[in-house]
């Protein structure tokens, strides 16, 4: 028996030397397979960089799937989002023309239609939204969706009536009565405007912005005092919310309060040029993303009260180099 073990063993011995090798080489074998299969092996690590901030790198990995197989549409849409992002609308809109028609199930439609809305191409979504509601004409969500499309495209009628057939369909009670406060409000219709908001708040009573809504809509009423009762809640929920200063300094001048006014438009003004900072510090770090960018973003996004913006951005810093540290001149001083 035990020359029989013995004799195995000296059998297998070259196959147990080899199966570690052999397992080397399936595992680092470069990537194969169909353009479809590369293809989507580049979007996911598209996506995968996204998860990590690195907008660079996907946009990369969205050409190369692309450049592999050009009809993939994850690709055209996830870098179409990306480009619109940058406010590159003409070169997002291009990326999707491949993908016209996108087929024939309404679910498809409506995903080209809001890339296109991304795009700023207004006509061309309009046309998919309403390929897409051949299929969804039951569908309160879509219904909501249009008539959103409808009001920021300035059509207030058309957004009127899907707002009203969202409802009929038993869609968001309170997303669509702040709608139709938005609608009444752009048609000086104030009073209908600020009922519409208070319902809205009786669901969303922690909405920094429907607060917002409803002061301002108290406010071009001539009723100031009624306007600060909400952006006194609204300042309490966040300090930091730019547009809630403004009104809150708006409300004390018709009312007198001129002291009081110009402390709160100061502050206002200060949030607006962090909020400009910050805004073009995403646009230089998206084109040319370096670790002290990303870490004076992070100083921004802090100062701002966007803690989980500041934690994600040093963490991109870091990543890029675990040894950079902004000067004090990259951060500048703080704008409060």
């Amino acid at each position: 028996m035990r020359n029989f073990v013995n004799s195995a063993v000296r059998s297998y011995r070259p196959l147990v030397v080899l199966l570690p090798v052999a397992l080397a080489v399936v595992w680092f074998r470069p990537a194969s397979g169909t353009p479809e299969q590369r293809a989507a092996d580049l979007c996911i690590r598209a996506e995968t960089a996204l998860k990590h901030g690195d907008v660079e790198e996907a946009m990369a990995s969205y050409r190369k799937s692309i450049a592999i197989h050009s009809p993939s549409a994850r690709a055209r849409y996830g870098l179409s989002d990306l480009l619109a992002a940058r406010g590159r609308f003409a070169e997002a809109k291009k990326t999707l023309n491949a993908i016209s028609p996108p087929g024939s199930s309404p679910r498809e439609w409506l995903r080209y239609a809001r890339a296109l809305r991304n795009a700023r191409a207004d006509q061309e979504a309009e046309a998919a939204y309403l390929k897409a509601g051949e299929g969804l004409a039951d569908d309160p969500t879509y219904a909501h969706e249009l008539a959103e499309f409808y009001l920021a495209a300035g059509n207030l009628g058309s957004a009127e009536t899907h707002f009203r057939r969202a409802a009929a369909l038993g869609g968001d009670r309170g997303r669509i009565l702040a709608g139709l406060g938005r609608v009444h409000f752009s048609r000086g219709e104030l009073d209908l405007s600020a009922v519409c908001f208070r319902q809205a708040l009786e669901d969303s009573p922690g909405d920094v912005d429907l607060l917002c809504d409803v002061a301002n809509a108290e406010l071009m009423a001539k009723r100031p005092r009624t306007a600060l009762s909400h952006l006194g809640r609204a300042a309490v929920l966040d300090p930091h919310h730019t547009r809630t200063r403004y009104l809150t300094g708006r409300s004390l001048l018709a009312l007198g309060r001129d002291g009081e006014a110009g402390a709160q438009l100061t502050v206002f003004e200060r949030q607006s040029r962090l909020a400009a900072r910050i805004r073009h510090l995403e646009r230089d770090a998206a084109e040319n993303p370096t670790a002290e960018r990303f870490q004076t973003l992070s100083h921004y996004y802090m100062l701002s009260g966007r803690d989980s913006l500041a934690a994600a951005c040093l963490q991109r810093a870091t990543a890029l180099n675990p040894l950079a540290t902004a000067t004090a001149e990259a951060i500048g001083p703080d704008p409060f």
